[in-house]
């Protein structure tokens, strides 16, 4: 327990991804995986960044393990196309 909230242990984070929905909020999540879960439905879960407290070296570990995958930084030059790209699908999506 921190601060008399529960804790969950994380044993790493396999993957991130942007939440597109909400452009002005596009909001950062990772994929977790927890200890203690193992072959459960409990096991991985999309986890929103602003949401994993406590998690310095394992989301810097990941960055430094993937670092072509989107972070905290993701919004560079060199991945505007790719922003471009999803804001595009989404758009033709909601208008399909």
């Amino acid at each position: 327990m921190v601060d008399n909230d529960v804790e969950y242990e994380l044993q790493e984070i396999s993957d991130s991804k942007y939440n597109y929905q909400y452009w002005k909020t596009c909001e950062l999540f990772y994929l977790v995986r927890w200890t203690g879960y193992e072959g459960t439905d409990q096991e991985h879960s999309w986890i929103s960044a602003v949401d994993l407290t406590h998690t310095d070296e394992a989301t810097e570990d990941y960055h430094k393990q993937y670092p072509n995958k989107l972070g905290p930084d993701f919004f560079r030059p060199e991945h505007d196309a790719t922003v471009a790209h999803h804001m595009k699908a989404q758009k033709r999506h909601k208008e399909a």
